[in-house]
Formats: C-alpha cells, sequence, structure tokens
C-alpha cells in the first residue's frame, strides 16, 4: 500500500525492482556543464541560471552548397517556432526559437531533442504548462556528447516576445518528466550521481532515483514524493545474502566491497528509511574483510556532496547516529 498522499514511481519501478537497477545497471555519469551552450559569453548553468540575453548568429549553411538546410524538427507554440537541427553537414547540433519570423534564440550543442521524455513515451514539454503558472513550456532535451552519457534539458517559458530560459537541469543518464502527485504540475525524475565512479566503474555505480519539484524558480527535491514502504525482513535477508557473496570480497588487487554493498543501501536511503539503509551497510558487510567502518565513513562523507540528499536528508533524519553495530 502506498503511504497516505505519497505518489509511488509506476510496476516498473518499485522498490525491488529499482534495487535491481541499482545492482546490475546502474550507469552514468556527471554530465559536462560546457558541452552545449547558448551563443552567448556564458552560458546556462546546472543549477539552473540562465545565459545572458544576445543577438543569434545566422542559421548553420551546409559546407556543400552554402545554403540553409532543412530542420531535423519543427515544432510552433504560443507563437513561437521552434526548429532544431541535427549535428552533421552543419558541424554541430542546433536549436532556434523565432517570433514572427525573427530568430530570438539560438544555440548550440552536439544534439537537440524537441520535448523531454513524458509517461508513456510520451514526449511533453511542447507548448503546454509544465510548471503550473499558466504559461506555455518548451523543453528541450540536449545530449552533451559525455563518454557515458549524458543528457541535459533546457527548459524555457514561452510567454511575450522572446523566450525565457529558465534553466539546465542535468539529468546524468536522463530523466522523466511526469505529474507524480496528480496536482497539475510536473516533476522530473534524474538519478543523483554522486557515487559515479566512486569505488567502482562508472558502469557499476549505484544512482538512486530522486524526485525534483517546481518550488515557483527552479526543481528542488521532493522527498515526500520519494518515500517508499520499508522491504519486509525476508528481502533484507535475500539482498544481504547477495552482497555477501559478492565475487569482489575476494577480488586480487586494490580492495573495495561489492557496490551492490552501498547500492542497496543508498535505495533505502533515498526512498525515507536512512538508518536501515546505514543497518544495512554494516549486517551485509563480510565479516572476513577489514575496514567497515572506515569504508562507511567515508561513505557517509561521499554522500554529503550530492547535490539532492542534504535536502533530502533534512526531511527523512540524518542517518547514522543509531548504535548499529
Amino acid at each position: 500500500m502506498n503511504p497516505p498522499g505519497v505518489a509511488r514511481y509506476p510496476d516498473d519501478m518499485t522498490t525491488s525492482n529499482r534495487i535491481v537497477r541499482l545492482l546490475f545497471a546502474a550507469g552514468g555519469a556527471f554530465l559536462l556543464a560546457g558541452c552545449g551552450s547558448e551563443e552567448t559569453p556564458e552560458s546556462a548553468s546546472a543549477n539552473g541560471d540562465p545565459p545572458a540575453a544576445t543577438t543569434p548568429e545566422a542559421t548553420p549553411q551546409t559546407a556543400a552548397t552554402n545554403e540553409r538546410p532543412a530542420p531535423d524538427q519543427t515544432l510552433r507554440a504560443a507563437g513561437f517556432d521552434v526548429s532544431v537541427w541535427d549535428a552533421g553537414d552543419a558541424g554541430e547540433g542546433r536549436l532556434e526559437i523565432a517570433r514572427s519570423g525573427e530568430v530570438v534564440g539560438a544555440y548550440t550543442g552536439e544534439r537537440f531533442e524537441l520535448g523531454g521524455p513524458g509517461p508513456s513515451d510520451q514526449r511533453v514539454g511542447l507548448g503546454e504548462d509544465i510548471t503550473g503558472d499558466g504559461n506555455a513550456n518548451l523543453i528541450v532535451e540536449l545530449w552533451t556528447g559525455g563518454l557515458a552519457c549524458c543528457v541535459d534539458y533546457l527548459i524555457f517559458e514561452l510567454e511575450g516576445d522572446r523566450p525565457e530560459l529558465l534553466g539546465r537541469l542535468s539529468a546524468q543518464t536522463g530523466g522523466r518528466f511526469e505529474d507524480f502527485n496528480g496536482d497539475g504540475i510536473m516533476e522530473v525524475r534524474v538519478r543523483d550521481g554522486a557515487f559515479l565512479g566512486w569505488n567502482a566503474t562508472v558502469e557499476e555505480s549505484p544512482a538512486p532515483p530522486v524526485v525534483l519539484a517546481w518550488d515557483g524558480l527552479w526543481y528542488t527535491p521532493a522527498p515526500a514524493l520519494m518515500e517508499a514502504p520499508p522491504p519486509t525482513p525476508e528481502q533484507l535477508a535475500n539482498w544481504q545474502q547477495m552482497v555477501e557473496s559478492g565475487e569482489e570480497w575476494n577480488a586480487p588487487g586494490e580492495f573495495a566491497p561489492p557496490p551492490q554493498l552501498w547500492g542497496v543501501a543508498l535505495d533505502l536511503m533515498y526512498t525515507g528509511h536512512p538508518d536501515l539503509g546505514v543497518a544495512f551497510l554494516h549486517s551485509a558487510w563480510n565479516d572476513a574483510a577489514p575496514g567497515r567502518d572506515a569504508f562507511i565513513a567515508r561513505l557517509m562523507d561521499r554522500l554529503e556532496t550530492s547535490q539532492y540528499w542534504p535536502e533530502i536528508g533534512r526531511a527523512y533524519g540524518r542517518a547514522g547516529d543509531a548504535d548499529v553495530n
């Protein structure tokens, strides 16, 4: 049963399935903030700061014909004409927003796609109001060309004579926009990349899901929409056995425990059970391996570097104060 007033992930993202994804396929990497930019001296930052306004340059021309290529995607919304060119003959991807035939916003990057992923593989943010302020919005997905990822979302408000870039949201391996709590405003689910590449390869690193809600200015963590019922004792026992039997405990070279250990713990912490997550770190540690307490201390320090956890942790209550030895 869902807790009263708490939205849960769809059936394919239940606690157990999210654990499995963390255990076996939690990939992603940090986004490269400068890979896609508006043609201004400053690009939009990952924390939502928009770039300074400037006069956009002309649409790219093909090297072979010196002619303006046809856009790969177009959209008309709220009186604006939006066009996207993929990287190719033009040399790089490009996004243009025009009004009454005049280009009022131009951006370059690796690759753009109109809209953001929504429920049931739909694209959302194509002119509808996603923030609840009554104005049309545009989401543009930007692939930034990272080694193992990366996706940003440019979020615009289409109002007045020019589009306003509300901000640029870094989403690691991607996100999903959806109204998780039924209030008519779209939230976005991303993954926390604080542990990507930490004591594990990027492909093996846990990246727990985070739900972000619009607060009137930008997207901030929504812990109430991330909560899930605690696992049963049987589930915990199964996960503990799986972690304890991991081959990494006996792997040659520099020692590091299996990433499943902190993958399960982080999933528990991020779904409302921080003390249970810390207790799992202790109970699932292979007793034959040294350094348990030191490793857990380093992991908790790493957790504090997350751009999301401090706020989530304040809502759930800090973990680690109880005696779980």
